[in-house]
């Protein structure tokens, strides 16, 4: 039998089409993008001012960007998009805040709650339906002792301002547990929150300068937070720098864009600490912190990163952000940040303990807590650690809504599908966690972070397969 050699005019051609994206095309893309974020950057820069100056254009801004949010949210093709206005709305509302915008003190969390809402109606929730509802359920029969103890407008705003929190957290896991989102997306909703923060940045930058008696002690200070409350300006100057720091770890980018982004984190880094409000910026490193432990588990060339970067960081911390610090304080920033005095927390809980032992079924009532410390000449004031407040104003109902809360943080970060993700919903709830501990429900801006923990574990889209070639 004759032997029929196969044999082609040429060899096979190496396949022509060309990457849809060929590295230097995705740094392009990525330069036009951190453009595009600079340019808005600016922009909110100067807005800051202007409200600043005038506040009825703060409290336009207010009302036209919900407005917005919420028509975009309802009408726009990719949803994808609705994380990005929640992301904003939450990065404003302490900027609204420090431009006295005339508007109710809550409005920050009801608007994110309502785009939240929107979003729920237009996404299929087909994951996480029962534990946010029955966490969010758990609380509300202590509210009937509320409205028994006090007048009903009083009543009224006790419970908005304690439950309006925890509101945006079940919302929020509603939503971003059911829509997809891809490392681009995300690494994108994180400036949109960061746009408005630099806004606030600038207002502490003009605040620092302009006055006229600076002095540091050993505690919170209002005159470098802008001249408005260290503890909620010192948070969300803290989630910004996180942001950028796991954005310059998680993504591959040239020098000639890290180098930037490091100058930014290091701003944000000094303008936290200056606060002295030490929260903010604790919670930010831990969260980053978490993030590296599990990139470094991951491969070795991310090891290789992590180390580089941390590297890099520490030694701009050492050898040019503390001495600097140290100079502009006069040194008492190392007494603040390395004293373990307590600014009261303790006291607080210590008091919350003690009245879930007096009423341990549903507690005393969501704000009621507030009124019987003040009765009893205790330490007083709105709870700082949602924690004891839950056990104390909830009794053995908030102790369960907590078990809820915590299954769910734990389910974000075991359903990550991959490493990054895992990375990045690690921090989410670590900066959550945190959040809880030192500054309660006080902002929207915790609620925008635990849905941001689980839209990292949404599984991606598996990509089509492709026909064999016969």
């Amino acid at each position: 039998m004759a032997t029929t050699s196969v044999t082609s005019a040429a060899p096979p051609a190496a396949p022509k089409s060309v990457p849809a994206r060929p590295p230097a095309k995705v740094d392009r893309s990525r330069r036009a993008q951190l453009g595009t974020i600079a340019a808005l950057a600016v922009a909110h820069v100067l807005l800051a001012l202007v409200m600043r100056a005038t506040p009825a254009i703060a409290t336009a801004h207010a009302l036209l960007a919900v407005g917005v949010c919420a028509i975009i949210a309802a009408t726009t093709r990719r949803l994808a998009n609705i994380p990005l206005l929640v992301a904003y709305l939450a990065g404003c509302e302490v900027l609204w805040r420090m431009c006295y915008a005339n508007i109710f003190w809550e409005f920050g969390k009801y608007a994110v709650a309502l785009i939240l809402v929107i979003g729920i109606l237009r996404v299929k929730v087909r994951r996480n339906r029962l534990l946010p509802v029955l966490y969010f359920a758990l609380l509300l029969p202590s509210a009937l002792l509320t409205f028994m103890a006090l007048d009903l407008e009083t009543a009224r705003q006790e419970v908005s301002f304690t439950l309006s929190g925890p509101l945006a957290f079940g919302l929020a896991v509603l939503f971003f547990s059911n829509v997809r989102m891809d490392a681009q997306q995300v690494m994108t909703t994180f400036f949109a929150f960061i746009v408005p923060v630099l806004g606030i940045s600038t207002l502490v930058v003009r605040s620092t300068n302009v006055s006229d008696h600076l002095e540091f002690v050993n505690a919170a200070n209002t005159v470098t937070s802008g001249g408005y409350g260290p503890n909620q300006v010192s948070a969300v100057l803290g989630l910004a720098l996180m942001f950028v720091l796991l954005f310059i770890i998680v993504r591959r980018l040239s020098w000639r864009t890290r180098v930037p982004l490091f100058l930014l984190a290091a701003a944000l880094a000094a303008q936290s600490a200056l606060t002295f409000a030490r929260g903010g910026l604790a919670a930010a490193l831990a969260g980053v912190a978490a993030a590296m432990f599990v990139i470094m588990r991951g491969n070795r060339r991310a090891r290789v990163t992590v180390l580089v970067i941390a590297t890099l960081g520490l030694g701009i911390t050492k050898l040019v952000i503390e001495p600097k610090l140290e100079e502009v304080t006069n040194g008492e920033i190392d007494n603040r940040y390395t004293s373990t005095k307590s600014s009261g927390r303790d006291i607080f809980i210590k008091g919350e303990l003690d009245l879930f032992l007096e009423s341990p079924i549903m507690g005393v009532g969501p704000g009621i807590g507030t009124t019987i410390r003040r009765e009893r000449g205790m330490f007083f004031g709105a709870s700082h650690t949602e924690y004891s407040r839950m056990l104390a104003e909830h009794g053995m109902l908030g102790l369960l809504s907590l078990g809820c809360l915590i299954a769910l943080c734990v389910r974000a970060v075991r359903r990550t599908r991959d490493v990054t993700a895992r990375a990045l919903s690690l921090a989410m709830v670590v900066w959550f966690a945190l959040f809880l501990l030192v500054y309660s429900t006080r902002l929207a801006t915790p609620a925008f972070v635990l849905g941001m923990a689980f839209a990292t574990s949404v599984p991606a889209r598996a990509p089509p397969k492709k026909k064999a070639i016969a």
